[in-house]
């Protein structure tokens, strides 16, 4: 059997084919989703925005609570990395103290660079809180969306259809 020719990806014109085209994209990848969460000892996370910027999520065991985990745990990881950095710099500190005496300029160069240290793991602190932030609102907003019925023509339109004369 010869292999499907590849579509080329390109920009769909029609708004309503473009809609209906990410309908079943979304289908399709959330069922992949799906079907990975079911191994064990895997977490799924998918963060699709639709063409009308409408973002869609998915997450087993639950999106926010992956990508909280996730963040504080890089968030350990910068802390337990300047820690070390401190621990480093502490060091070569003493070392130039016994050798000969340290000089003023290179205890200005130290604070500046413990100051850039601590002003990223603010920054990446701060972009890490307002990422959760975002997420725990999409994730509220798709939860209104679900309780809002849906036009019962789009099921249909979403499964893939089976012929009549199928046997199985």
């Amino acid at each position: 059997m010869a292999p499907r020719p590849k579509r080329e990806i390109k920009f769909i014109e029609n708004e309503r084919s473009r809609l209906s085209t990410f309908r079943r994209r979304q289908c399709s990848i959330f069922e992949k989703a799906d079907e990975l969460s079911k191994i064990p000892d895997v977490e799924v996370c998918v963060l699709l925005v639709s063409p009308t910027n409408t973002p869609y999520t998915f997450g087993k065991p639950s999106l926010i609570k992956n990508v909280e985990r996730n963040l504080m745990k890089e968030l350990e990881q910068l802390e337990m990395h300047e820690e070390l950095l401190r621990k480093r710099n502490q060091e070569e500190l003493e070392k130039s103290k016994m050798m000969e005496k340290v000089e003023l300029e290179d205890l200005v160069a130290f604070k500046k660079k413990l100051e850039a240290l601590q002003a990223d793991r603010k920054r990446r602190y701060e972009e890490m809180k307002a990422s959760a932030t975002l997420l725990m609102l999409s994730e509220e907003r798709e939860n209104k969306k679900m309780k809002i019925e849906a036009d019962p023509r789009e099921k249909y339109e979403l499964r893939p259809r089976i012929p009549r004369n199928y046997v199985k």
